[in-house]
């Protein structure tokens, strides 16, 4: 008895959706309505789309950013890595591993 009963619901809810479905597809698709709905369906396709392309560029946008922070972050790293390096402190240094003298008066330095 519960089983048919059971059965039976089923039966009027699937009847209710088709006369439902019956129902959207005679309003949406009558030769005044269907362009309307197409433009709409349309828009909102779109707007979805757009929303989309906007996420991807953000995720791009960010990650140009990251990259840009982690460039300039090493540019300053070398900065000071060659001030260390051409200090008068470690040129000297060098100097003397390498056993050269100061110039005399009449060399010509080029300074680079």
């Amino acid at each position: 008895m519960r089983n048919f009963r059971i059965k039976e619901n089923l039966v009027k809810q699937s009847k209710r959706a088709f006369h439902s479905v019956s129902v959207l597809s005679h309003t949406c698709l009558n030769s005044t309505l269907l362009p309307i709905t197409l433009t709409v369906f349309m828009l909102l396709l779109l707007t979805v789309l757009f929303r989309m392309k906007r996420i991807e560029l953000d995720y791009k946008y960010g990650e140009i950013n990251q990259q840009i922070s982690r460039n300039t972050f090493e540019n300053k790293e070398l900065g000071a890595q060659k001030a260390q390096i051409t200090s008068i402190k470690s040129l000297n240094q060098i100097a003397q591993k390498y056993n050269l003298n100061r110039p005399g008066e009449k060399q010509i330095i080029l300074i680079p």
